[in-house]
């Protein structure tokens, strides 16, 4: 489009000049002008043609807003394109996808805190106690237990770079902090297993799961689905150290976009 318009103008812009060269050549029929005049017009002329040529810069150089993510894939298609993008940290991609408002929040396991969440974003942490993207100003002493993270686009963009340490919930079994970083979180939960190659789903088909509650449905909205991502467990482990990966999205008028990455595994 941006191509069409600048030959456009182009064109606008090369008849304007051919009419400013013949202003300035040919005399001007009115007797009362002289010389004088006939340089006030061709300096008119000169100064539309430049103006011309800016204002023809201006569209051509006009970015256009770039679709909404999965308004040209299907969920499927779009899951695979953010596990990829998970499989090599190539975080400015996985952002592309995250929802503007309600950002992604991360489970390490497959129950999703229905109530108190952390909020990530440029600015600060707050604690979110209503749900997904409703933010009550609390700050961080008010928190009396570690819950799921949500993080924004614009953090997620710069997990590369990323070195805090975060709580991102309570380990199974033993109860103490996940207090990890980003790349220790991708390492030992979000990708621990090989999502990229492993056996995918209908949308919001589960796969497999273990003795945690899988509650998606129940907290993440009616326009939420997922994909998931399963690999199965070893014999060496009798099937214990299976895994699944849900990436979850919300289906809007706008596109359809990531809000959460929920991991599934054996639990006691």
């Amino acid at each position: 489009m941006a191509i069409q318009r600048l030959s456009q103008w182009q064109n606008i812009f090369e008849s304007n000049r051919r009419n400013e060269r013949c202003a300035t050549s040919r005399p001007l029929r009115r007797p009362s002008d002289g010389p004088g005049g006939r340089e006030l017009a061709g300096s008119l002329g000169r100064r539309i043609g430049v103006l011309l040529g800016l204002v023809c810069l201006l569209i051509a150089c006009e970015v256009e807003e770039p679709a909404p993510p999965g308004s040209d894939r299907t969920a499927e298609e779009q899951a695979d394109v953010i596990v990829a993008a998970i499989a090599e940290q190539d975080w400015a991609t996985v952002a592309e996808h995250v929802h503007p408002d309600r950002g992604v929040l991360f489970s390490p396991y497959a129950y999703v805190e229905p109530t108190h969440r952390r909020f990530h974003a440029e600015g600060g942490l707050t604690i979110d106690a209503l749900g997904l993207g409703q933010h009550r100003e609390y700050r961080l002493p008010h928190l009396t237990d570690p819950g799921d993270l949500i993080f924004d686009r614009n953090r997620v963009a710069v997990f590369g770079d990323d070195t805090t340490t975060y709580t991102w919930g309570r380990y199974d079994g033993k109860g103490t902090p996940i207090d990890l970083t980003v790349e220790e979180y991708w390492e030992e939960f979000l990708y621990r297993h090989d999502f990229a190659a492993a056996e995918r789903g209908a949308p919001s088909e589960v796969l497999e799961s273990g003795n945690t509650i899988n509650n998606l449905p129940d907290v993440m909205g009616e326009n939420a689905l997922f994909i998931e991502y399963h690999v199965p467990g070893s014999d060496e482990y009798s099937g214990m150290d299976w895994g699944s990966l849900r990436v979850v999205f919300e289906e809007t008028e706008a596109g359809r976009y990531l809000v959460a990455l929920v991991r599934d595994q054996w639990t006691i």
